[in-house]
């Protein structure tokens, strides 16, 4: 996003309503990331992987069919955010 503070404050928004959503948790991934809150970033990317592990067991469906979300767009979000030794 071009405003990433804007869009964290609707993403919280809508993670109060759906606290479950791998897409809502892996955008305030994004946006926590480009506000420099890498921490922050890191573990919300780490629910979106544990949500959609959770629910590709149940037969996951993407939540938006034109902003489709993969786990391995997840698990580069999670790669580019660890800690480098």
């Amino acid at each position: 996003t071009q405003q990433p503070q804007k869009a964290l404050a609707d993403l919280d928004k809508a993670n109060r309503n759906n606290g479950q959503s791998v897409l809502v948790q892996y955008q305030r991934g994004r946006a926590l990331e480009q506000l420099g809150r890498l921490t922050e970033a890191r573990m919300t990317y780490q629910d979106a992987s544990f949500f959609y592990k959770a629910q590709r067991a149940k037969g996951y469906r993407p939540e938006d069919e034109f902003n489709p979300l993969d786990e391995s767009d997840i698990d580069a979000a999670i790669d580019r955010l660890k800690p480098k030794p």
